[in-house]
């Protein structure tokens, strides 16, 4: 038995991780993932690269049609922009 534990322990630790975070996939609010993406793509977004939700608020990271880095931030009580940042 103790030499399956190591074992056991260091699978469980590998597999963790790649499950996804459920705060990626509800936010508090209404406003769904899928809808905090549609407005992101209405900005300008074209290639999402990392979506997450802080408290009440979507962030949606990717790139525009030049390619440039951006990141918009959208409220998930009301679906409105609260920021769009461009590197």
């Amino acid at each position: 038995m103790y030499r399956t534990l190591p074992a056991a322990l260091l699978a469980l630790g590998l597999i963790l991780p790649a499950w996804p975070a459920a705060a990626d996939e509800t936010c508090r609010g209404p406003v769904s993932r899928a809808q905090a993406e549609a407005v992101a793509r209405g900005a300008g977004l074209v290639r999402i690269t990392d979506v997450d939700c802080d408290d009440d608020e979507w962030e949606i990271e990717g790139q525009d049609a030049r390619g440039r880095e951006m990141e918009v931030e959208i409220s998930a009580a009301d679906g409105r922009i609260l920021e769009i940042e461009r590197d």
